[in-house]
């Protein structure tokens, strides 16, 4: 009972104190995988909300002032929303930058039991840290590693 008039008192402080007034910004970077309604720009109310999730890294995504309102009336029934500023964000994801390039010699771990083998390897391709990707040994052998760190990564077993 108590939790329900404190989520009614909370719902009705929101409303009786007007609309939350958004300005979108023209453009957002993210940083990490989910856009909360300030990363659109400032907010009086709510910054932290979960609005969606942002593109992958190095794409974009555009939300337009519709879009908005029609996500805001879904997760937030009866609070009211002033919209301004940009009619459209472009939301940007920053590229990860890769702990491992191409042709880079790669310090690898094997691990089967008991036994540990520590070696080193080429790179067959860019990657971040927790990809799998194909490394080249010595003879030109290539086998599978999860990348671990810059520069590191770990056999995986057979």
């Amino acid at each position: 009972m108590r939790l329900l008039l404190a989520l009614a008192l909370l719902h009705g402080s929101l409303a009786a104190a007007g609309p939350v007034r958004v300005t979108l910004q023209p453009e957002a970077v993210m940083e990490g995988p989910f856009i909360h309604l300030a990363d659109l720009g400032a907010v009086s109310e709510l910054a932290e909300l979960l609005v969606g999730y942002s593109p992958r890294a190095g794409k974009t995504l555009q939300v337009t002032r519709a879009d908005l309102r029609r996500v805001l009336a879904r997760l937030k029934p009866g609070v009211a929303f002033e919209i301004d500023g940009a009619e459209r964000v472009t939301v940007r994801r920053k590229p990860r930058t890769p702990a491992v390039v191409r042709g880079q010699l790669v310090a690898v771990r094997i691990v089967q039991g008991a036994i540990a083998v520590e070696t080193s390897a080429l790179a067959t391709r860019d990657a971040v840290a927790g990809e799998v990707i194909r490394v080249r040994g010595a003879g030109d052998r290539e086998f599978l590693v999860r990348v671990v760190a810059a520069g590191a990564a770990e056999g995986l077993g057979r």
